[in-house]
């Protein structure tokens, strides 16, 4: 399944096996998403959160308190608590199901708060969270949800890109051209970032890295030719330090495409496998457009 929403208010659910639109529900302009069985949950530039029943198609709660767009949202379901970073700086927490604001944290960021995410629970019920903002720092920080306070942890300095599994993430650096794989270590005491490896990216320039994992890279490449300027998705081979494939954006569907590709299932970035269906490797959104990208078969990896 696929959830994307944008500024005309809608998210539109689709089947990506059969091609088919499967829901359309009415909401608001979508900043971030994402959803589970049950729900879908939405950051909007309208200032709020929201989480959508699926089996209603309607709104099952509402998180309204920041004063500026709602960035990106994550969810704690066994504990109820809903997170959102915001425009206006701040890191909010929210009852799942009565909307009320827990707590709202102004002392962390110094910019527009990109992303925010659960990590794990610690002892004594207080909460890891890692989230980064458009200054290009990166906090890991804990917080109780019943006491308004909270700790920082450590920080990165760097502009921040993707989680992956057991918390590792990957992040990458303009100054050295390369993709830096990070932990977080000491959870029970002082949690810190660690770095696990570097790897140099060759042969790619005026690049944005989509996304990232152990294997492969996805990045969004604008390149002049003799009259104009085309816009492709490279998928890079980190191991083998090359292009694996490189897909250009049609002409016409260029000005519309969206900031960054959905890449949806992104274990593929580890490496492909026999149950992690290699040949669909992520969708990009554009005005008018689904499009699915496909491995070439001819590539072999």
């Amino acid at each position: 399944m696929l959830a994307i929403g944008g500024e005309d208010r809608f998210v539109y659910i689709w089947n990506i096996r059969k091609n088919e639109l499967e829901k359309m529900i009415a909401a608001h302009s979508i900043a971030d998403l994402n959803f589970d069985k049950e729900y879908l949950y939405t950051a909007s530039y309208d200032n709020s959160a929201a989480v959508w029943s699926f089996a209603t198609e309607s709104m099952y709660c509402l998180y309204a308190g920041h004063i500026n767009g709602v960035m990106s949202i994550d969810v704690n379901r066994e504990d109820n608590l809903v997170l959102t970073g915001s425009a206006d700086y701040t890191v909010k927490v929210w009852d799942f199901h009565s909307g009320h604001m827990l707590n709202s944290f102004s002392n962390i960021h110094f910019g527009w708060v990109k992303k925010v995410k659960f990590l794990e629970k610690l002892k004594g019920d207080r909460h890891l969270v890692i989230s980064s903002d458009t200054k290009g720092n990166i906090f890991i920080w804990t917080f109780q949800f019943e006491h308004n306070w909270s700790n920082e942890v450590d920080i990165l300095k760097t502009p921040f890109v993707s989680f992956g599994q057991n918390f590792q993430f990957e992040i990458t650096t303009k100054r050295d051209e390369s993709i830096n794989y990070f932990s977080i270590e000491n959870l029970d005491t002082r949690p810190t970032f660690k770095l696990l490896k570097s790897k140099r990216i060759r042969n790619v320039k005026d690049k944005l890295l989509i996304d990232a994992g152990r294997r492969f890279a996805v990045f969004m490449v604008n390149e002049m030719d003799a009259i104009n300027m085309q816009t492709y998705f490279y998928i890079y081979d980190i191991d083998r330090e090359n292009v694996l494939q490189r897909i250009q954006v049609p002409k016409d569907r260029c000005e519309g495409v969206a900031p960054v590709p959905i890449l949806g299932d992104r274990d593929w970035l580890d490496g492909f496998t026999d149950n992690n269906q290699p040949n669909l490797l992520f969708i990009s959104v554009e005005r008018q457009f689904v499009t699915l990208h496909y491995l070439s078969h001819n590539n072999k990896v």
